[in-house]
């Protein structure tokens, strides 16, 4: 019986400090994952929207801030910043790419990829690019229209920006906090040993001078 009283008393402990430590953990984690989903959508749409302010007359006569590369027909513009976390890309359904607005210095395949997977019906939400990690958001464009290029179907101006070290910290919180919940987990199960065993103590104690008393009363 005491033995049973002991064994509840640590399965009771067990599954208290369990549930506190799976509250606490996973509030922990979902306030960071909101603060950091939050934070995307807040550089998403702190990103400038997509222009082009010239004509393509006017493309030979840009300035040294500009870089104009051509691959295959399409003109690429690639505006050079200090930070490399995002690019803006102007393609129509086809893939076709019309402009690249991007400090990300990825190369020309990883920005054809970028286009196809948004072109996809099922679109993930996040995009994968040379080891780096991107979100975005996509909107239709009158690009074509205004600057007469021969584009299919509809124009999306489409923004990306570089998210990798936000979702490296959410993987890392994730990890870290498995890990403190198994050593917490763990040292709680010794502890509560300890303290049940203590606590069944004086009814051991007294258990054996009853059963001792008995003893000596049958003789």
């Amino acid at each position: 019986m005491i033995i049973k009283l002991h064994r509840r008393m640590v399965a009771a402990i067990m599954l208290i400090s369990s549930a506190l430590i799976l509250v606490s953990f996973s509030a922990i984690y979902a306030i960071s994952y909101i603060r950091i989903q939050a934070e995307i959508t807040d550089k998403l749409n702190r990103t400038e929207r997509v222009k082009i302010e010239t004509t393509l007359d006017d493309i030979v006569n840009l300035t040294p801030f500009f870089r104009p590369l051509v691959f295959a027909g399409p003109i690429i513009l690639d505006k050079q910043f200090n930070t490399r976390g995002y690019f803006n890309i102007i393609a129509d359904e086809a893939g076709k790419i019309f402009m690249l607005d991007s400090a990300a210095e990825l190369e020309h395949e990883s920005y054809e990829k970028a286009v196809h997977i948004i072109l996809q019906k099922d679109k993930p939400k996040t995009v994968t690019l040379e080891g780096k990690k991107w979100r975005f958001m996509y909107e239709t464009t009158d690009f074509s229209t205004d600057h007469q290029l021969d584009s299919t179907g509809e124009v999306y101006a489409i923004k990306f920006i570089d998210v990798t070290e936000l979702l490296n910290y959410l993987q890392t919180l994730k990890i870290t906090l498995m890990i403190v919940a198994a050593c917490l987990l763990a040292i709680l199960y010794f502890l509560s040993h300890y303290f049940a065993s203590r606590a069944v103590q004086p009814l051991l104690i007294s258990w054996e001078k009853q059963r001792q008393f008995i003893a000596d009363a049958s003789h």
